[in-house]
């Protein structure tokens, strides 16, 4: 998709420069086999609001590119007038941060160099003062006991505590020295400005004089409450730990997952038939004529820190990879304690393909199976025929795909499951489910769509996320998800107030969902059902845990742990400016990845560190 987007882009300023010749070799070399127009492009990249901002300027540029170069410069100018630029430094240059022994899991967090830029330093009299008084708001936290044992030191060796404050000032020049005298009894005592970031409630002015007094009051030997202390009850963090969790799943059936196959002559043969339906007009409905040559790839396993993980090579079929991911999820690491045996691994994934395949219908299985070659890379529906089984229970059919595995990691291993899932669900029975019958299960780029998703994720081929069935003009019936579903589904597009998902989906029976992020799908999951509460049992009880993001494509090596910090688990209303090393910001400014907006639609404000892994934006 990006190679698509990325050629697209250069041929409409081809095209706009009137650059022919150019434009006849570029086509010529990469023999494109499909494009997208200047529409398109725009409503995929989201650039609606940027062009019409430059088609309603005086200075218009032509091209989309054009367009999108202009809008980065810009933001990159906005962010270097709010900072104080400096030259960068090399990776080499770069001091380790020196973390404190016993600071808080928080403090790591906000320790950690927030920008290439270096803030503006306080420079005036009213930011210093203004500073002391957010300090004295953390104040108002801290144990009694603490403050008592501090306010019942002798005099004497509170006045030997005093020492002089310097604020440097935005040239360097000019400190302040702000010295304290010995001879009061009652002493006014400025707290050092932490490197760190802060996020501050408002109070009234009642409450922040009486604070302030009681800060100025104390000790300077006494630290700075940490963040942790702001909230009643203690963050229980545990960092998770893939092979050694505590989740068990309950099932209706046990499976031998190092089961050898052997050939029973007593088993009773399908019947094979050419495909029933016109599968292809489902598939497709006339936008395209078969599946991009991206699809044409079996099932790839990952044997480096990411064990669990299935490899994906190139964009197009990353809606199956992903949910048949979150099956294979379920078999090979919550059910199963065995992860280096290869035949474990095959067994495990052929698991996850009979949950699929008995969800979509529990009486039947269908397998498409090649009957002659295909003129493309990838194989189509017509190249196929229909091996039907009559065997209902789960067992008999995972054995009947242990008998058939070789195929599924074969070049069209993950096309040919596909095609199974469309044949035992039943070309009408899709058609029923979905709101209208000329909804296709294939996108116009050759990705799933939402359709096809719901019908790996819950066995129907319904068009919605939201709860239930919702009914417009007493006419118009909409279908989203009916129950419970066993593996959950985020999206990114409910983010931007596009779609809404529901409860089925945002609380799954498995700690296991399925996200989709600007047309590509990946997998999030944790080892804990605590991850998966209700809104009110997280706000109460949730905190701070850890989730893994899987990319088979983009990441398929990178074991990236996101430590999760709800925001909106703290005590009060956030403050909408943060502070770092004195440079005020509106938080709207920051950029946020695409999986903290993701996540957030399920957890709410949330902070996610990423754990020395490179953020995803």
């Amino acid at each position: 998709m990006c190679e698509v987007i990325t050629k697209s882009l250069i041929r409409e300023f081809m095209i706009r420069r009137n650059l022919n010749k150019s434009l006849e070799i570029f086509d010529q070399e990469f023999q494109l086999r499909q494009t997208q127009s200047r529409i398109e492009i725009i409503q995929q990249l989201g650039l609606e609001r940027i062009v019409r901002r430059n088609n309603e300027s005086p200075n218009q540029l032509k091209t989309i590119l054009e367009i999108l170069i202009s809008h980065l410069l810009s933001k990159k100018a906005h962010l270097e007038a709010l900072t104080l630029q400096t030259v960068p430094e090399k990776i080499e240059d770069i001091q380790p941060i020196q973390i404190q022994q016993n600071a808080t899991r928080q403090n790591k967090m906000k320790q950690r160099p927030q920008s290439e830029y270096r803030p503006k330093l306080i420079q005036t009299q009213d930011d210093f003062q203004e500073i002391i008084e957010q300090e004295a708001d953390l104040h108002q936290y801290q144990n009694e006991p603490q403050k008592a044992s501090i306010q019942n030191e002798p005099q004497q060796q509170q006045s030997e505590k005093a020492e002089s404050k310097q604020i440097q000032s935005k040239d360097s020049s000019k400190i302040m020295d702000l010295s304290v005298s010995s001879s009061h009894s009652q002493q006014k005592q400025y707290q050092q400005i932490p490197p760190k970031q802060f996020t501050f409630k408002r109070r009234s002015e009642n409450s922040l004089h009486k604070e302030k007094e009681s800060i100025l009051n104390e000790s300077h030997s006494q630290q700075i409450a940490p963040i942790a202390n702001l909230i009643d009850d203690p963050i229980q963090y545990k960092q998770i730990d893939l092979k050694n969790h505590n989740l068990t799943v309950n099932i209706e059936y046990l499976l031998n997952y190092n089961k050898s196959v052997m050939h029973d002559p007593r088993k009773r043969k399908p019947m094979t038939r050419p495909i029933q339906g016109d599968v292809k007009k489902l598939l497709f409905q006339g936008l395209m004529n078969s599946l991009p040559s991206s699809w044409a790839q079996g099932f790839i396993f990952i044997e480096n820190q990411t064990f669990f993980g299935l490899h994906q090579l190139e964009g197009g079929p990353c809606g199956v990879l992903a949910a048949v991911q979150a099956y294979y999820l379920k078999h090979f690491l919550f059910l199963q304690n065995t992860y280096e045996n290869r035949n474990v691994k095959e067994n495990c994934l052929m698991a996850a393909l009979t949950d699929i395949l008995h969800k979509v219908n529990p009486n039947r299985l269908i397998l498409a199976v090649p009957v002659r070659n295909s003129f493309s890379d990838v194989i189509s529906v017509d190249s196929c025929e229909e091996l039907v089984y009559q065997d209902k229970t789960f067992q008999q059919k995972y054995d009947i795909l242990l008998d058939n595995k070789q195929m599924f990691f074969d070049k069209n291993g993950v096309t040919l499951f596909f095609y199974s899932v469309i044949l035992t669900k039943g070309y009408d029975q899709i058609l029923q489910e979905m709101d209208q019958k000329f909804n296709s299960l294939i996108g116009n780029h050759g990705h799933c769509t939402q359709e096809s998703v719901n019908l790996m994720l819950t066995g129907q081929a319904t068009s919605n996320c939201f709860d239930g069935t919702k009914v417009l003009d007493g006419e118009i019936s909409l279908k989203g998800i009916s129950q419970r579903s066993e593996i959950g589904f985020l999206t990114l597009f409910e983010y931007q107030n596009y779609v809404q998902v529901g409860a089925n989906y945002k609380n799954p029976k498995l700690p296991i969902w399925v996200i989709c992020k600007e047309h590509h799908y990946s997998i999030v999951f944790g080892c804990d059902y605590s991850v998966i509460d209700n809104t009110e049992n997280l706000n109460k009880n949730l905190k701070e845990f850890d989730l893994i993001f899987y990319d088979g494509l983009n990441n398929p090596n990178d074991l990236i742990r996101l430590t999760i910090r709800r925001l909106g688990a703290q005590k009060g209303n956030q403050n909408s400016k943060s502070l770092i090393q004195g440079l005020k910001f509106e938080q709207s400014e920051k950029i946020t990845p695409s999986i903290e907006q993701v996540l957030s639609t399920k957890y709410g404000p949330l902070e996610i560190d990423w754990n020395d892994s490179i953020p995803i934006l």
